[in-house]
């Protein structure tokens, strides 16, 4: 009888199925990658957005309403560098019954991927008139 040599190697269809399973799951993984970073990028531009609105507002919110409005009308299409670089920075402030409320809205430009506007807000209440106000 013969007998058929042991088999120690792999053939070319099971190196080509290999092959093909690692290609795919790399491209998978990196198309996950590269999703993840733009998150992540994003995630760190809204909250240094935040950070740059509430700085903002804090300084804006004592003043009293002439100056407020002075400071604001010199804010409106600040530019920013860094992470917030091409962001544009404008601010309205509405008088109500109890005081102002001052609005601060950070705009993204228009390039590859829009991020949404940021806006954060402060109330001045009662002494809209001394300038006394609390956020």
């Amino acid at each position: 009888m013969l007998r058929s040599p042991k088999r120690r190697g792999v053939t070319v269809i099971e190196t080509v199925v290999a092959f093909g399973l690692l290609v795919t799951v790399l491209s998978v993984s990196a198309s996950l990658m590269v999703r993840h970073n733009r998150l992540l990028a994003d995630e760190r531009a809204y909250r240094v957005a935040v950070d740059e609105l509430s700085n903002r507002l804090a300084v804006l919110v004592p003043l009293r309403p002439e100056a407020a409005d002075r400071e604001l009308a010199a804010l409106d299409g600040l530019s920013f560098a860094g992470p917030l670089q091409g962001a544009t920075l404008a601010g309205v402030v509405e008088r109500e019954e109890v005081g102002r409320r001052l609005t601060l809205t950070l705009h993204w430009p228009n390039g590859d991927r829009q991020r949404p506007s940021v806006s954060l807000s402060g109330w001045a209440y009662g002494g809209a008139a001394e300038g006394e106000g609390q956020l």
